[in-house]
């Protein structure tokens, strides 16, 4: 049995595990093909890394979509329990999108900033998508659902808007995103 994921216009074919994973110790890695740009439905605008930054910790903020190199992520998939989680890298930077991991443990604002950060296989980095019911859209939600879903802050259109996790997956138009090929 295989599972299908479309991303970036690519039908992709991930062979489905029983757990446990015997010879990946409970994850499966495979790297997915293919650069492409996430857009914010509300806005128009893509996730980008604030000034083209390479360090660990930039920003992620929503611009006009240009194609350029902090605008390119590809995709690669991790199996766990039976499930795809992905983590997106930047083109520019090869570092993930994450959540801080030093604001996971204060949700006082129900909200956790977003970085850029050097990948692993850590739940900071791994993302589900969900399906919205127009069909080519998708709710990005953190690992466990626990610090909850991608957000562009307060619905903010405007360029350098900050992108956020906010702890209610609420499926507003700030929280769906589309993943649009690069020829």
């Amino acid at each position: 049995m295989k599972t299908f994921i479309l991303i970036a216009g690519l039908a992709l074919s991930i062979p489905a595990f029983s757990s446990p994973f015997e010879d990946y110790d409970d994850y499966n890695i495979v790297p997915l093909p293919g650069e492409f740009m996430i857009q914010a439905v509300h806005s128009g605008k893509c996730l980008d890394i604030k000034s083209k930054s390479k360090d660990e910790g930039a920003n992620v903020q929503q611009y006009r979509c240009k194609s350029s190199k902090n605008q390119l992520f590809r995709a690669q998939v991790t199996i766990f329990d039976d499930a795809p989680y992905f983590s997106f890298i930047n083109v520019n930077s090869g570092l993930s999108i994450a959540i801080q991991p030093y604001t996971l443990g204060d949700r006082s604002d129900n909200v956790y900033q977003i970085e850029n950060t050097i990948y692993t296989n850590e739940e900071v980095v791994l993302w589900s998508l969900i399906p919205t019911s127009g069909g080519d859209a998708f709710l990005i939600r953190s690992f466990d659902g626990s610090a909850g879903c991608l957000d562009v802050v307060h619905k903010e259109t405007d360029n350098g808007a900050n992108v956020q996790v906010f702890a209610e997956c609420h499926g507003g138009l700030n929280q769906q995103f589309k993943f649009l090929p690069v020829e």
